[in-house]
């Protein structure tokens, strides 16, 4: 029987070492600008304008490497550039018990970098043009001397351009649906949404304090919702995270002298299935692997300082 080496199983999978040097040389030019008004003793109004970039870089690795060692296409990738408007407008009302404030943004990306599963390990490209915007809300009321309640909302529109040569997931490339749209394993995205993403975000909290005479008690909850979103570059329908609510709270008592603390406290108490990201398998169509969060947690903790 014969014995099939590493490289010979590399082979068959048309993945090779990589043995290449390379260098880039880049200059950009970043202005910025920003407007502040503040049209009274409670409030401001800014507009802001700027561009930026992220260096671009190489991939060693290989799914980017000929069978001699050195680069193929796709070993590269550029720089990214964003051109940024932000207006928004912070208020506090009520004696300064309360404060709103809102901004509406929009950024404009052109050879956005991502990163997607070539096979064997990640691989950063660049996905042509990108348009984020969108708005955020976020309020803090102060309801007593004790008592301060607050949350937030955001919008996100985020919708690539153009994205010609985006990567098919394995069950497209297995099942042949892939459309190889700009070369082989590649798709159109252009007009879809991007990976992690959600459409609409909120949280809300409370934090309720009292002092005794001998210590100070706290109770604080956190309620986070994310809407549905991709955990993976090619849009899997597979790895779509379904929209979620977490809530977290803990109840504290500490020495007024700060010499001691007892937590009770509890994390994901709704016990929400999340995912950081996800990705096809290797070798495997149809199976995927995933970076799962952490489930409901709950405990408790002490601590004296001596």
């Amino acid at each position: 029987m014969r014995q099939l080496r590493p490289r010979h199983i590399a082979g068959s999978l048309d993945r090779y070492a990589a043995y290449f040097e390379d260098e880039r040389d880049e200059s950009h030019f970043d202005p910025s600008a920003r407007l502040r008004w503040e049209y009274s003793d409670t409030g401001m109004a800014y507009l802001s304008y700027s561009e930026g970039y992220k260096s671009g870089g190489f991939n060693f690795s290989p799914d980017t490497a000929n069978p001699d060692g050195s680069s193929r296409p796709g070993h590269e990738f550029e720089d990214e550039a964003v051109t940024a408007w932000e207006l928004g407008v912070k208020q506090d009302f009520m004696d300064g018990r309360a404060r709103v404030a809102t901004a509406i943004y929009r950024s404009e990306l052109e050879d956005l970098q991502v990163t997607s599963w070539g096979g064997t390990s990640f691989v950063v490209g660049n996905a042509a043009e990108l348009t984020v915007q969108g708005i955020e809300i976020e309020a803090q009321f102060a309801a007593t001397d004790a008592l301060e309640i607050g949350g937030s909302y955001a919008y996100l529109d985020h919708e690539f351009d153009s994205y010609p040569g985006a990567g098919c997931s394995v069950v497209e490339i297995g099942l042949g649906t892939c459309p190889n749209s700009s070369g082989e394993g590649t798709k159109d995205l252009s007009g879809e949404r991007g990976a992690f993403a959600p459409e609409h975000s909120a949280s809300l909290y409370l934090d309720y304090n009292h002092a005794f005479d001998w210590a100070e008690f706290n109770f604080h909850v956190d309620v986070n919702y994310k809407d549905e979103f991709f955990l993976d570059g090619d849009l899997d329908e597979n790895v779509l995270q379904d929209s979620y609510t977490k809530v977290d709270a803990s109840i504290s008592l500490m020495s007024l002298e700060g010499t001691w603390e007892v937590v009770l406290y509890g994390r994901n108490l709704t016990d929400e299935t999340t995912y950081t990201a996800s990705a096809d398998a290797p070798l495997s169509p149809g199976v995927y692997i995933g970076w799962v969060e952490e489930p409901r947690v709950y405990g408790i903790s002490a601590a004296y300082n001596f």
